[in-house]
């Protein structure tokens, strides 16, 4: 059994990986701005908001298939037994494909049945589906290992294959959605490649393990699952709304001043996803205190450096789109001071999230998210109706302050034995511990 932390036990560090993720952070914000950029300046504003909705619609399924896949193995997969490392790989890939081969299948199908997209729109979107689900949960598994070097090389390679598929495109002339999302497939498959070349790879698992592990992450994962559910109704809602109730040039003129704000990503996405492990690794090793304060620590220094890029952003919004974009996308400039107010917000939300889910505790970002789904409901209609692009920026700001308002009535909940409930989840997890070593071989 762990002892607890001691009262006086100095603050953790922020590891030596922490600067590995912000890299490799950049790298993929870096690589998705670049590749909307190359988008945006190859399509007009109709082809844009047709392949802005579509990548949309990959990221929302992405996200669902990954509530039972690497966003489980983030918390539940850190600091368990070096032993046990190819079984529990094994099992996540196993499960993860399960899932992820009928939902990219049904995709295209609902694609070729329903919007009338060609064959090969429908399955390069279905399979750049499939291969993004395998790649999330290797590196969910690499960084559950704290292997965050081999992650900022698979996603160098990845990044670097897209990039070089789109610029061949670009230069031949030949961009196109379809052709667009073939590139996203290669990219994920290669990135999945390199993963496993670095040792990400998974053996069968004995039965028992499957079902014991299947067990704890559909527990853990089932909280994730809604969540994810209701985010779509809270946030990509809006998107689609423009695309209706507006039109598809804008839905693809509001994604481009999106991109743009979210290139403060890159401060703050890195050190979230860097966070949910070690977190979960301080909370397990080290304690109450040593947790709660690397969380504070870290989320107070992010918010100020977030704050003051966004800043800059907003001020120079209309050179910016125009330069990176086209002029065209210039118009849509007045939209991003409130779209920074919702990343900010956002950023926020996002490390109050990582300190629910390693204390065991994601039903409270289902809690949020649902909540703001039912205020989505009442007010996207009229706002989008009536004020059109700003009217989604508002909403999503609406959004924001939904989740804060969950995530701090949690906090509040759990203030009188915060410190208690993380010694029980240390004391669980070693017991677990012990028994998998024991009765797997």
């Amino acid at each position: 059994m762990m002892d607890a932390a001691p009262r006086d036990a100095r603050p953790a560090r922020l590891p030596s990986g922490s600067l590995t993720a912000i890299v490799d952070q950049a790298v993929n914000s870096g690589g998705s701005f670049l590749t909307t950029v190359i988008m945006a300046r190859a399509l007009h504003l109709h082809g844009f908001g047709t392949y802005s909705l579509l990548f949309a619609a990959i990221l929302t399924l992405n996200g669902l298939v990954n509530t039972i896949g690497s966003e489980p193995v983030r918390t539940l997969g850190v600091a368990g037994s070096p032993r046990l490392r190819r079984q529990y790989a094994g099992a996540q890939l196993l499960a993860v494909t399960a899932v992820a081969v009928p939902t990219a299948l049904l995709l295209a199908l609902a694609l070729l049945g329903f919007l009338h997209l060609g064959v090969d729109a429908a399955a390069a979107v279905g399979t750049a589906l499939l291969s993004a689900c395998l790649f999330e949960t290797m590196r969910a598994l690499g960084a559950s290992r704290h292997e965050w070097r081999h992650i900022l090389i698979a996603d160098c390679a990845a990044q670097g294959v897209k990039l070089s598929a789109l610029a061949l495109l670009l230069a031949s002339d030949a961009v196109s959605v379809p052709l667009a999302f073939w590139a996203l497939a290669l990219s994920t498959l290669s990135g999945a490649l390199m993963l496993r070349a670095l040792g990400i790879v998974g053996t069968r698992p004995t039965r028992a393990y499957f079902l014991q592990q299947m067990r704890a992450h559909l527990r853990y994962g089932k909280w994730l699952t809604l969540e994810s559910v209701v985010f779509v109704l809270s946030t990509q809602l809006y998107l689609y709304l423009i695309a209706l109730l507006v039109d598809v040039p804008s839905a693809g003129g509001f994604n481009a001043a999106q991109t743009l704000v979210n290139a403060v990503n890159l401060l703050w996405m890195g050190i979230t996803a860097y966070a949910m492990s070690t977190g979960r690794g301080i909370l397990i090793e080290q304690g109450a205190l040593a947790w709660r304060t690397w969380l504070m620590r870290t989320g107070t220094s992010l918010l100020v450096a977030v704050a003051l890029v966004l800043v800059l952003i907003s001020l120079a919004a209309h050179p910016l789109l125009a330069a990176l974009f086209s002029p065209r996308f210039a118009q849509y400039a007045y939209q991003v001071p409130l779209l920074a107010l919702a990343a900010l917000a956002t950023a926020g939300n996002g490390l109050l999230s990582v300190a629910f889910r390693t204390l065991e505790m994601p039903q409270m970002g289902f809690r949020g998210k649902a909540l703001s789904a039912l205020v989505t409901a009442v007010i996207a209609y009229p706002l989008v109706s009536n004020l059109g692009t700003t009217g989604a920026a508002i909403g999503m700001i609406v959004t924001q302050i939904c989740w804060a308002s969950v995530y701090l009535w949690g906090l509040n909940r759990i203030q009188a034995d915060w410190a208690g409930r993380v010694e029980r989840l240390r004391m669980a997890h070693a017991g677990e511990r012990q028994r998998f070593e024991a009765e797997v071989p």
